[in-house]
């Protein structure tokens, strides 16, 4: 999975277009046939087990529980292994950036275990309100965007938990928690590192210790606040977390080389 996708996404606007809704059910051993469908895809398996397939070469199956992410522009069959057939409520959308290009999270699909059932009760929401229409389409889309923060981060952090020298809860934890000090400790007991070990891991894999990399993060999310202009500088190093607006003038220049006043809006 591109680590980076959804939060490169979500540091610029994101537009949820073209949300169609449906269940689909397929008795034992019934086949469908997709061919570069070009929405992303959210599927819940409801009951049931279902088989996928790439050239005739079997890619992943599925069970009741489990919740399908299926990146746009890919081709696959999929045939219903249960004797009972297979059961399950689809969510197909694209997402757009401010200038209406596509973006593609992910170029594999990817399976989550929905223990609790909190992503099917997000779907049937999604579902109802598609059904719904009017204004309840933008409730729908917006369910729709919070639903995929959930289901990227617990797929991220579950990739993460096999590989005991991954530095993905890190990053995660840094990359989602600007405003937030760094706690070094922390960070590296959640990749299960000392301290030591972490730090150097992290400078090898990111090219940045982790406080560069968090100030890069920070001095970037303070650029787009003071360039919507509902921020004065003043205000951007309270909210940021900086000692003052002298300090974030400081490091803000120092970084890029430019005066903060410089991005506000005329």
């Amino acid at each position: 999975m591109n680590r980076n996708a959804l939060c490169d996404a979500a540091a610029g606007d994101v537009v949820v277009t073209g949300v169609v809704c449906g269940t689909i059910r397929s008795e034992l051993g019934e086949t469908i046939r997709i061919r570069n469908r070009p929405h992303t895809q959210i599927h819940a398996c409801l009951s049931g087990e279902r088989s996928y397939f790439v050239d005739g070469k079997p890619l992943l199956s599925i069970r009741s529980g489990d919740v399908l992410v299926m990146p746009a522009h890919t081709s696959y069959d999929t045939r219903a292994e249960s004797e009972t057939g297979a059961e399950g409520l689809n969510v197909l959308f694209y997402l757009r950036d401010a200038a209406m290009r596509e973006i593609v999270l992910d170029s594999v699909p990817f399976i989550v275990r929905d223990e609790d059932g909190a992503y099917r009760r997000d779907l049937q929401a999604i579902y109802d309100d598609y059904l719904k229409g009017g204004y309840a389409l933008l409730r729908a889309k917006g369910t729709l965007l919070a639903l995929l923060c959930r289901l990227f981060t617990q797929h991220a952090m579950e990739a993460a938990a096999g590989c005991a020298d991954s530095i993905a809860p890190a990053l995660w934890q840094i990359e989602n928690n600007l405003t937030d000090r760094l706690d070094m400790d922390a960070l590296a007991a959640m990749c299960y590192m000392s301290r030591s070990t972490f730090f150097r891991r992290f400078k090898s894999e990111v090219g940045l210790s982790p406080a560069a990399y968090h100030m890069r993060l920070r001095l970037g999310k303070s650029r787009d606040l003071l360039s919507s202009g509902l921020y004065t500088v003043e205000q951007v190093a309270v909210v940021m977390g900086f000692y003052d607006a002298a300090h974030f003038c400081r490091l803000f220049k120092r970084e890029t080389g430019e005066l903060p006043s410089r991005f506000r809006p005329a």
